[in-house]
């Protein structure tokens, strides 16, 4: 493989989520939110403790997305976006956002090397219509406890039918808080 053409390396972190969004595979399969397997550091320095001077060398991200899961819900997230940021590599998580508390997401804000791009479709009235089980008050404490830490963060919604009259309303929260915004469709 030629590092030099690699720009990303993206990792299902966790099986497990909070939230029961509707069009999500997980959902439609019915797999339990809980109990799904997580990836642990030991496991993280065995797949990927090799690369760590490729890390500093090539420009690329480690994406700690969630396709079936939410890469918060892994015990161990900190940890590993830790070591991954310590050892040089950028890491980009994605999240709903709504699960752990505002001390652990204030410590998560003072990582360097990194950004969270928080998938939040809606504002208080609509977020929840969608992201099914996320209450909108703990979102939003973690999102202020995470960016007022220092905490680069991006705000990605996804228009739909039901949330589109908080659009504007969600933008604002976003330029308020001094975060990025961005609309993005649903590749479901």
């Amino acid at each position: 493989m030629s590092w030099t053409k690699l720009d990303k390396i993206e990792i299902e972190l966790s099986g497990d989520c909070n939230a029961a969004c509707p069009l999500c595979p997980r959902t439609e399969a019915d797999v339990p939110l809980k109990g799904n397997g997580n990836h642990t550091l030991e496991d993280v320095k065995r797949s990927f403790g090799h690369l760590v001077d490729k890390f500093k060398e090539v420009d690329f991200e480690i994406a700690l997305y969630g396709l079936g899961g939410d890469p918060i819900l892994n015990p161990e997230c900190y940890e590993i976006t830790k070591w991954f940021t310590d050892n040089g590599a950028y890491v980009v998580i994605s999240t709903n956002g709504g699960y752990n508390n505002a001390e652990w997401w204030s410590k998560l804000g003072k990582l360097d090397n990194l950004t969270v791009k928080w998938a939040i479709d809606g504002a208080q009235k609509t977020n929840h219509l969608y992201r099914i089980n996320v209450v909108w008050d703990i979102v939003m404490r973690n999102l202020k406890s995470f960016v007022n830490a220092g905490g680069r963060a991006s705000w990605v919604f996804i228009p739909f039918d039901h949330n589109m009259e908080e659009f504007e309303v969600a933008k604002q929260i976003a330029i308020d808080l001094g975060i990025d915004f961005e609309s993005k469709t649903s590749g479901r």
